[in-house]
C-alpha cells in the first residue's frame, strides 16, 4: 500500500514540476532550536528533499517540487548516547513564499504521553546547539585520505549495531513507561470503586433530600465523574499499549478526548450546583433548590385528608425509590456487572430526555465501544461466544450513537 501511494505522488510531482521553489523551515521545542539534525522534508512517506539544521535550528532546501504547502519531515541525530529520531506528519505549514516554522510542543501535548519520555525519545532537549556542528564536519570532508575512509567503514558496523541497541532501549523504555502508567490508572480506578461502595453506605443512613444526604450525594457523584475520567485515560493507555507502544494520532485521540471533555463538564456543573446551594437528588444535580427550613411549614388550610394522604404516599414512594436507587448503586460499585447483550435505544425514550443527559448516554455508548474492542483484541481469551456477542454489541451501540446525535442535532 505505501509503495502505491508512493508511486502516485512520484507521478503527482512529475506533474506539478513547474511548482518548485525554495523551502526555509525552522524547528524548535519550546521556542529552543533543533541544532545539526539532518532533515528529510516528506509528502507522507516520499523523501522530497534533505538537508541539516543550523545553530538557530533553521534549515534551507533548493528547488524543491511541492504538491502542497503542507509538508511533512523527519529528523535523525547521532549523540553519545546513541541514534535520537523523529518523524512529524500533518503539523508543518508553509506559507506562499516557501517559509514555515514547526514547535514540537503541540505534538508532544497531543501525543498523549508523559513529555519527559518524549522529550527524551526524541532528542528534544539536547543543549548542543554551542558545540558546533561536529557530524557534518566530518560529512563534509569529501577531500579526506583514503586511510581516513577506510577508518570511517571499519567503524560502520558497530555503528549499526549501536543503532539497534539504542532503538531497542527506546521501545522498552516507552513500553514500560505505558504498563507503568496503566498500573497506576487500574489501581486509580479500585480505589474510586472502594470510596464510591463506602460513601454509598455511609449515605444510606440518612434520608433522602436532606442536607446530610445532598452533602454525601455530591461526594459520590464526583468520585464517580473522577473514575469515570480515570478509566477514560486508562482506555487511552490501553489503545496505545495495543497499537504497539505508540502514540495516538489525532482522529485515534478524537474519541477520548470528546469523552474527557463532557466528564470536565460535569464536573463544572457539579461544583457549580454545589456552591449554588442546590439539592441534590440523587437523579440530577441541577433540579431541586434547597429548600430544608427549621421553622414548621403551615399547612394550607383547605386540604382535604384524602389529598394529605396521598401527598404522604407520594412522598414516601419517592424516598423509597431514592434509597433503592442508592442500594442498586452500591451494589454495581461492589460487584462486577454481568456482561449482557446491548439493547437498540428506544427513539421515544430518548425524546423525553435532556440534552446533557443524551450527551451523557452518548458517552457511556462510546465507552462501551472502545472497552468492547480492546478486548477483541484479545480474541485468545474469550470463548467464540463472546466474540460473537462482543460484535453484536458494537453494531447495536454504533446505532445507539447514531439515534443520539439524531435526537441532540434536533435539540440544536
Amino acid at each position: 500500500m505505501k509503495s502505491l501511494l508512493a508511486f502516485f505522488l512520484l507521478i503527482n510531482l512529475s506533474f506539478f514540476a513547474q511548482k518548485t521553489m525554495n523551502v526555509d523551515l525552522t524547528i524548535t521545542y519550546k521556542g529552543a532550536p533543533l541544532c545539526y539534525w539532518d532533515v528529510t522534508l516528506k509528502h507522507g512517506d516520499v523523501a522530497i528533499s534533505k538537508g541539516k539544521t543550523d545553530d538557530q535550528g533553521n534549515v534551507k532546501f533548493s528547488n524543491v517540487g511541492l504538491l502542497s504547502l503542507s509538508v511533512d519531515a523527519s529528523g535523525i541525530k547521532k549523540t553519545n548516547n546513541g541514534e535520537k529520531k523523529w518523524d512529524v506528519k500533518g503539523y508543518i505549514q508553509l506559507n506562499d513564499q516557501g517559509v514555515g516554522k514547526f514547535d514540537f510542543e503541540p505534538l508532544v501535548k497531543d501525543a498523549g504521553m508523559p513529555a519527559s519520555m518524549l522529550e527524551a525519545s526524541w532528542g528534544l532537549t539536547l543543549a548542543d546547539c554551542a558545540k558546533g556542528n561536529t557530524s557534518s564536519s566530518s560529512s563534509n570532508s569529501s577531500s579526506s585520505t583514503p586511510a581516513k575512509s577506510e577508518s570511517s567503514t571499519s567503524t560502520s558496523a558497530p555503528k549499526e549495531e549501536e543503532k539497534e541497541e539504542s532503538a531497542a532501549d527506546i521501545a522498552k523504555s516507552t513500553a514500560e513507561t505505558l504498563q507503568s502508567t496503566k498500573t497506576m490508572q487500574e489501581s486509580k480506578v479500585s480505589n474510586l470503586t472502594s470510596k464510591i461502595a463506602k460513601k454509598t453506605t455511609e449515605r444510606s443512613k440518612y434520608t433522602a433530600f436532606t442536607k446530610e444526604h445532598s452533602a454525601l450525594s455530591y461526594e459520590i457523584k464526583d468520585l464517580e465523574l473522577d473514575k469515570e475520567l480515570t478509566q477514560v485515560k486508562l482506555d487511552k493507555t490501553n489503545a496505545m499499549i495495543a497499537k504497539g507502544n505508540m502514540p495516538l494520532n489525532k482522529s485515534e485521540r478524537e474519541s477520548f478526548n470528546q469523552r474527557e471533555d463532557a466528564i470536565k463538564e460535569s464536573q463544572s456543573k457539579l461544583e457549580q450546583s454545589k456552591k449554588a446551594g442546590v439539592l441534590f437528588d440523587g437523579v440530577n444535580y441541577e433540579v431541586k433548590k434547597e429548600t430544608i427550613q427549621t421553622a414548621p411549614v403551615s399547612k394550607p388550610v383547605n386540604t382535604s385528608p384524602t389529598t394529605e394522604k396521598k401527598s404522604e404516599t407520594m412522598e414516601s414512594k419517592e424516598v423509597k425509590e431514592t434509597k433503592e436507587e442508592s442500594l442498586k448503586v452500591s451494589e454495581t460499585e461492589v460487584k462486577p456487572e454481568k456482561e449482557k447483550g446491548i439493547k437498540l435505544l428506544n427513539t421515544s425514550d430518548l425524546a423525553v430526555m435532556s440534552v446533557i443527559n443524551l450527551k451523557k448516554l452518548k458517552l457511556d455508548q462510546n465507552s462501551k465501544i472502545t472497552s468492547r474492542k480492546l478486548n477483541l483484541k484479545a480474541k485468545s481469551t474469550m470463548s467464540p461466544s463472546q466474540i460473537e456477542q462482543y460484535e453484536k454489541d458494537i453494531k447495536v451501540l454504533e446505532e445507539n450513537i447514531i439515534l443520539l446525535d439524531i435526537e441532540i442535532t434536533k435539540r440544536g
